[in-house]
């Protein structure tokens, strides 16, 4: 989850959830670079990297009590926090009046197909394929594993009018390279149920191997659905 800073008397301008959408799609952007210049070893390091701020305190558990936040982010990630509905009912619990949860998940996680980009493998199936094939697994097209088969538009407005907070919908795209896709598939959280038998050094060889197969020029566009949920 994304850091929470806790900002008193903070009132919400009108657009508000534009400049929440704004950071989220940042922190995306910047999460991609770093994916496609290997400036970040997901696999081998524990490494953190985290904002310098005096107005942010960062903390592995949720905080109990009384303490109560203007917002709250969550960039990529959501969907691992299951049950969802219980998830939107802490968060929402921690949230002050007039204060918003802001997160967002990958729009193939909701059963919507992403937009053919460029190169001979313009949708990268490619190179889930080989795995398929080396490893003698069942590899859906696009590794997508953590998603709930009840994860829907529907589902979530549900989830979240059931928290008590007030949504509104945003999207935006990004074009996603075959080597951001293959640094992508090398974390373990997002294959462990595809790859687990293998080490995370093992299984980054094998994509490596893989993606020397594979034409690296081509990519695909990935849009990203969101959400700003107000509690009033």
């Amino acid at each position: 989850m994304a850091p929470t800073a806790k900002r008193p008397g903070l009132t919400a301008p009108p657009c508000w959830h534009t400049m929440i959408e704004a950071a989220l799609r940042s922190a995306f952007a910047i999460a991609l670079r770093d994916l496609q210049g290997s400036v970040v070893d997901v696999h081998a390091n524990a490494i953190e990297r985290r904002v310098i701020d005096g107005r942010v305190r960062w903390s592995a558990i949720l905080p109990e009590g009384t303490e109560l936040f203007d917002w709250i982010l969550c960039g990529a990630a959501i969907w691992q926090l299951n049950p969802l509905p219980e998830t939107f009912g802490i968060l929402a619990s921690l949230l002050r009046p007039s204060a918003a949860l802001c997160f967002n998940i990958p729009a193939l996680y909701l059963m919507e197909p992403d937009e053919p980009g460029g190169g001979s493998d313009p949708l990268l199936l490619s190179l889930p394929a080989l795995l398929a094939s080396a490893d003698g697994a069942s590899i859906r097209q696009s590794i997508q594993c953590h998603e709930p088969s009840t994860l829907s538009h529907r589902s979530i407005a549900t989830w979240l009018n059931a928290a008590g907070l007030r949504a509104q919908c945003w999207s935006f795209r990004v074009r996603l390279t075959q080597d951001a896709y293959a640094d992508w598939l090398k974390i373990p959280v997002l294959t462990d149920q595809v790859l687990g038998g293998l080490t995370p050094k093992v299984r980054a060889e094998r994509i490596d191997e893989a993606l020397r197969s594979v034409d690296r020029s081509s990519w695909r566009w990935e849009r990203w659905q969101g959400w700003t949920a107000w509690k009033d």
